[in-house]
């Protein structure tokens, strides 16, 4: 039999050819590739490029989720889609702050201090300068809400020195620093480091109204055990904001509304009166009945009632100087009245 054998050299042309198509392959397999990077590429393009369409786990569209969530009353399920939104959002420290501080009022509102306190001090580690006075106040109200009554105390001092003498307080001062009248005006007291004073406390009974008497020693002593103890209940109240509740704060504004006005009228209109002797004369011939008690009007003389008829008389035209302060202003300014809507109650 004749043997057949391929032709001298055709291993080399197989082999070529073999080598050929692997390299096709590879080729093949790189573009591919390149082509499937590129789409990669286009889908997350079209995601940035396309904040209309995002998916479940997209960041915005998990605080929208909560936003709505927490709208219809759903807080806990809120709550934690605002947590998982801020473990993967990329934004600026500002923006976290306002969203963890408003996560930590939700915990706060609903009776979870502990939540609450761990949020807040998130918010307080990314050095919000708009939000650092309310983080303080919200801090010292959590930590007491968690009965840590030392913890809230510290936070309180370390954000704002109580002393309502108008005076620095005492870790304030530097050595030799003195405070005005020290020595006719002694400490009486100490509260967590502030010093209060004889001043203050005297105040504190005038604006009472409490009648100025001689006092023993025990009643004394239980005067300044009352303003002590009202100081920290009242520091107590502070630590749990009722200092910031709206009819506290509502009242706080018409009186100080009041007191503005009043000081106003003693300065600019009263003080500036002047009595002249004819007016005091006339005022009280025009008014002798009144000042004469059980007597007869005829025998009452200006001397013996001086002092009541020219306080009367001060007092008359202090508010007829008022009425025409009153008509003045409502003249020149820009004002529009709608009495009709005050209603008839």
């Amino acid at each position: 039999m004749v043997e057949l054998r391929q032709p001298p050299g055709s291993e080399i042309v197989v082999a070529s050819q073999t080598h050929r198509s692997s390299g096709d392959r590879w080729a093949q397999v790189q573009v591919a590739l390149l082509a499937v990077i590129v789409a990669l590429l286009v889908w997350l393009l079209s995601i940035l490029l396309s904040p209309g369409e995002r998916g479940p786990g997209d960041p915005e569209h998990l605080r929208e989720l909560a936003a709505r969530l927490m709208a219809v009353g759903a807080l806990d399920e809120s709550a934690a889609l605002t947590e998982r939104y801020l473990e993967i959002a990329l934004i600026d420290s500002e923006t976290r702050a306002n969203v963890a501080f408003g996560l930590a009022e939700s915990y706060l509102e609903r009776g979870r201090p502990e939540r609450a306190l761990r949020w807040f001090y998130e918010a307080e580690g990314l050095g919000s300068k708009a939000l650092a006075d309310e983080l303080g106040r919200k801090i010292v109200h959590t930590l007491e809400r968690l009965g840590r009554p030392h913890a809230a105390q510290a936070a309180l001092e370390s954000r704002v020195r109580l002393d309502s003498g108008g005076n620095r307080a005492a870790s304030d001062r530097v050595p030799g620093d003195r405070a005005p009248d020290q020595d006719n005006d002694p400490v009486v007291a100490r509260v967590a480091g502030r010093e209060i004073r004889r001043s203050e406390v005297a105040r504190a009974l005038d604006d009472t109204g409490a009648p100025p008497r001689p006092r023993t020693g025990q009643q004394r002593e239980e005067l300044l055990r009352r303003f002590v103890a009202e100081e920290l209940v009242f520091r107590r109240a502070q630590k749990l904001e009722y200092d910031r509740d709206p009819e506290v704060v509502g009242a706080i504004e018409r009186l100080a509304r009041q007191l503005a006005i009043s000081r106003f009228v003693e300065h600019e209109v009263v003080g500036g009166l002047q009595v002249a002797e004819i007016d005091l004369v006339n005022y009280f011939e025009a008014n002798r009945k009144r000042y004469a008690g059980k007597r007869s009007p005829e025998t009452v003389r200006l001397e013996e009632v001086r002092e009541a008829v020219e306080r009367d008389y001060r007092q008359v035209k202090a508010q007829e100087g008022y009425q025409e302060l009153i008509d003045g202003e409502l003249a020149t300014a820009d004002v529009e009245l709608f009495p009709e809507r005050l209603g008839d109650g």
